[in-house]
């Protein structure tokens, strides 16, 4: 599994021009350049987040905001060059997307939003899916497109698609006035890649280091001037609890006397579970680390643990770097927000006083309960800013997938590697998010924020890392050490079922309108899912195949109230169950609806629901979902 992405050693030179290449082979050095541009985001955040203080500032309707309409187009970013868009998310890509590029009144790209994903992969063949993808339900594009003066990106919905539901980012990059830059052509794909990948049985650096369980320090030193470049993890595939052993060992990095990593080791590795791609069950982090004179680390382990033994194999290149040249440092600082969810507030994942990158983190969540725990936004402030230059949607979105997806991934942009079985809300998660293609630079500070919001009220934990670069003397504020106790990893049961419960991920189903899938548990969900039923136009139908012994029953529906539900009329093999049901709530939570006495012929009856508006304080959305029927014979 590559939990880091490699990191060209060469750089921008000054005679040539940024192209979708150049940019593509991510040649830019962390190490050696400072920062010579901007990173920025342009999203559907809630405009009702103005300033912090009150509740507003923690707004959850970040969908369907849009810089203005043009026509039936409405535009998500209006773009002053010289620059690049170097990655665009979406959780439901809808419509037409239209991108203009210097001032231009004839789009250069235009093409169906969802199916662009799959259109990209198919230009760069052999490479494409480290460029686009989907993650989980998440929509993610990270080719880098340049512009001389300016890109403009509009969405044009399709005949019965609502905008106002739309969730989007746009990062983008600015650079220097002046600076060269080759506007970015579709047809430009056919000739681009990658960097090559580094290869750490060629490198010049090969040291292992052993890590016995008996042991309570090793000490690891490279001495002269370097770079390394991979870091890979072998572990004793017998230990059945990786996660406790990886907990159970502290690393400390020193480059040239400067500490610099601070962090578990499976925490630092971007895979605290020890899971890496199912295909390779490999665990590296690649991110450049370069030292002047020595790279020491330091390995403390908990010996009261009994765990395995570790083989940490380190490869790099004889990198020479000058006493008297500036580079900068690579940065790795655990921190964790442990306590109640409400109220709500912002975590700090990360806050420096210096100059540098911010290129990536990782996330251990662990919830105890299935309610969603990742509605918050991320709010970058860099150099001083009083408002975020890049303020999100959610957790998830920042992290590349979309509505809590269960389902593993692994791109060269972040990976989930571990979740609690079919959960990601009740449990553990494990997920990353690496940016070399999009790094954050800054010149003074930078504050990485991102906002601690729950579903439910309770107790949960959000422990993380941040890499990032920084020249010598850059400074983060730190938290206080852990104890060993408290670097636990308590097992946790999954999976609640309801007594009686007709699983409505079992059932077939039907619809005449909207979009209809299983959605996978989380929350308070009985069994493994239900059916979610989404934007369905009023007047249109859910139909649900229930099959059942014959005679009278006690019908009780097991459903979601939410803010983006609808107000359905529910029938019973055409006939009414009474009036309407608004399945509106401000919060998420699923209730049983008692729905009166039933018959069931033949085996089997349907149940049916009809879409007939939503609430006023409703998100426009109209959602509908079968979690459970319990049927009690009268």
């Amino acid at each position: 599994m590559l939990t880091g992405a490699l990191i060209g050693v060469s750089i921008f030179s000054a005679s040539s021009p940024i192209t979708t290449q150049s940019l593509m082979e991510r040649r830019l050095d962390f190490v050696r350049t400072a920062p010579s541009f901007t990173q920025k985001q342009s999203s559907s955040y809630s405009r009702t987040s103005v300033k912090p203080g009150n509740d507003d500032w923690f707004a959850n309707d970040d969908y369907g905001h849009y810089l203005r309409q043009e026509g039936k187009e409405y535009v998500m970013a209006d773009l002053k060059g010289p620059g690049a868009v170097v990655r665009m998310w979406s959780a439901n890509p809808m419509g037409t997307l239209r991108m203009y590029f210097d001032g231009e009144t004839t789009p250069r790209v235009k093409t169906n939003m969802r199916d662009w994903v799959r259109q990209l992969q198919a230009q760069m063949p052999g490479f494409g899916k480290d460029f686009a993808f989907w993650a989980g339900p998440g929509w993610d594009v990270y080719v880098p497109m340049p512009y001389a003066k300016s890109c403009k990106v509009t969405m044009e919905p399709g005949e019965k698609e609502n905008p106002g539901g739309l969730y989007y980012h746009v990062g983008y990059r600015t650079f220097a006035p002046g600076t060269d830059v080759t506007t970015f052509q579709p047809g430009d794909l056919a000739s681009a890649a990658p960097a090559p990948a580094f290869d750490p049985a060629k490198a010049a650096i090969k040291e292992d280091v052993l890590l016995a369980p008996d042991k309570a320090t090793t000490t690891f030193k490279l001495v002269g001037s370097g770079r390394i470049k991979d870091i890979h993890l072998n572990w004793n595939y017998a230990d059945p609890h990786p996660e406790q052993t990886l907990r159970s060992i502290w690393v400390t990095g020193t480059f040239d006397g400067e500490k610099t990593i601070s962090a578990p080791l499976g925490d630092f590795l971007a895979a605290p579970f020890g899971h890496g791609d199912a295909d390779s069950m490999e665990v590296h982090l690649r991110f450049d680390m370069p030292y002047k004179r020595e790279a020491t680390f330091t390995f403390e382990r908990n010996t009261s643990y009994p765990g395995a033994a570790l083989l940490l194999q380190f490869a790099g290149s004889n990198d020479s770097f000058g006493e008297n040249e500036a580079i900068n440092y690579f940065h790795c600082d655990f921190s964790r927000d442990r306590g109640r969810t409400l109220p709500r507030r912002d975590m700090h994942w990360l806050d420096v006083t210096g100059e540098g990158y911010l290129v990536g983190c990782n996330l251990l969540m662990q919830s105890p309960t299935r309610d969603w725990w990742g509605e918050g936004d991320e709010k970058i402030y860099v150099d001083g800013e009083s408002f975020p230059s890049t303020f999100g949607t959610g957790t998830e979105d920042f992290l590349n997938y979309a509505w809590g997806s269960p389902v593993p991934f692994w791109t060269a942009s972040g990976a989930q590697s571990y979740t609690t079985t079919t959960r990601n809300s009740f449990g553990y998660c494990n997920i990353s998010r690496f940016m070399t293609y999009d790094p954050v630079p800054f010149k003074s500070s930078i504050k990485f924020d991102v906002e601690l919001w729950h579903w439910a009220d309770c107790v949960a934990t959000w422990d993380r890392v941040a890499y990032w670069y920084g020249k010598p003397g850059s400074k983060a504020v730190q938290q206080a050490r852990p104890s060993w106790k408290d670097l636990e990893l308590p097992v946790v049961a999954d999976i609640v079922r309801i007594a009686g419960a007709i699983e409505g991920e079992k059932l077939k189903y039907t619809k005449t309108g909207g979009e209809a899938e299983i959605q996978e548990g989380f929350g308070d969900m009985s069994g493994d899912g239900q059916i979610w039923w989404m934007d369905a136009p009023v007047g249109t139908k859910l139909n649900v195949e229930v099959p059942a012994a014959d005679g009278e029953y006690e019908l009780t529906l097991g459903g979601c109230f939410a803010r983006d539900y609808g107000i359905h009329q529910l029938y019973w093999n055409g006939e009414k169950l009474g009036g309407p049901v608004d399945f509106y709530d401000g919060n998420l939570q699923w209730k049983q609806v008692k729905l009166g006495r039933v018959k069931v012929t033949g085996g089997k009856a349907t149940f049916t629901a009809e879409c007939v508006g939503s609430n006023p304080k409703a998100e426009p959305r109209k959602m509908f979902a079968v979690d459970y029927f319990i049927l009690k014979k009268v």
